[in-house]
């Protein structure tokens, strides 16, 4: 089976229930749901942004599925 890769670029929350990674955004819409993706579909996951959580069970649930965590940094120049 392919695996997904996702890229997530705005603050979010990230975390999980019942084997599920949940992206809780951190500027909510009025009556906007969380997204949710199967942990077993996740090949990759990108973090490209400084303001992204990611909680201690999903780093786990991650792992045990052999998904791999990106994060990225951005370089400023003084």
């Amino acid at each position: 089976m392919i695996k997904r890769t996702l890229y997530i670029e705005s603050p979010a929350f990230l975390h999980t229930i019942k084997n599920q990674l949940v992206v809780e955004p951190e500027e909510k819409k009025d009556g906007e749901k969380p997204k949710t993706i199967p942990i077993e579909d996740i090949g990759i996951i990108i973090l490209d942004n400084d303001r992204i959580n990611v909680s201690k069970s999903l780093l786990a649930k991650l792992q045990e599925h052999n998904a791999a965590l990106v994060v990225t940094t951005k370089n400023t120049c003084l």
